[in-house]
């Protein structure tokens, strides 16, 4: 469409200029008359061509808008995620709460979450900037020794806001004994 665009204002421009031209040479009225005509077809269709372009690239533009923004809560989802997550169980040691080195976008949202998090009467440690050996996939990763209340709790009021989040049962000690809470990358 793009190509097209260019060619049409192209023929415009020289058809434009060959009416003008064959005006001042004193070409028959039909000649000057019909490269008229046809100037304003081309003129009218790199208009309308022009514009579906502009539509297009707008519409790309406003898609990586959305992609670099990433995920984010509004006051009002954050708000929602507080009141779902005052009826969670509090873990006895508390939630240890970090995004991935170097990636700007879990950091912002693990930011958040900690707002959400303390909002409801848990106690967290961090935001910590971490890098987890196998990666994190994407999402929300809640991990603890074993499964209970606490991660399926947190797991289902992250999903309520529109976040995806599972649980992994580590069958281990997790940091300090705590709740981890890893805000993994964009899916």
């Amino acid at each position: 469409m793009k190509r097209l665009n260019r060619w049409m204002q192209l023929g415009a421009a020289t058809l434009w200029v060959l009416a003008g031209g064959s005006a001042v040479l004193g070409w028959c009225n039909k000649v000057t008359g019909t490269f008229g005509l046809l100037a304003a077809i081309f003129s009218f269709a790199a208009f309308l061509t022009g514009n579906r372009v502009q539509a297009a690239q707008e519409a790309q533009i406003k898609a990586l808008e959305k992609e670099q923004a990433g995920r984010t809560l509004s006051p009002a989802q954050l708000q929602a995620l507080a009141e779902h997550l005052r009826s969670v169980t509090k873990p006895l040691k508390g939630i240890h709460l970090m995004g991935l080195q170097g990636n700007v976008e879990s950091i912002r949202l693990a930011m958040a979450l900690k707002g959400a998090l303390e909002g409801a009467g848990f106690a967290v440690d961090g935001v910590w900037e971490d890098v987890l050996l196998g990666g994190t996939g994407p999402g929300i990763l809640i991990r603890q020794e074993k499964q209970d209340d606490v991660g399926t709790g947190i797991k289902t009021a992250l999903n309520r806001v529109g976040l995806e989040a599972k649980v992994i049962e580590m069958g281990r000690p997790t940091t300090e004994g705590k709740v981890e809470v890893v805000v993994g990358y964009n899916a």
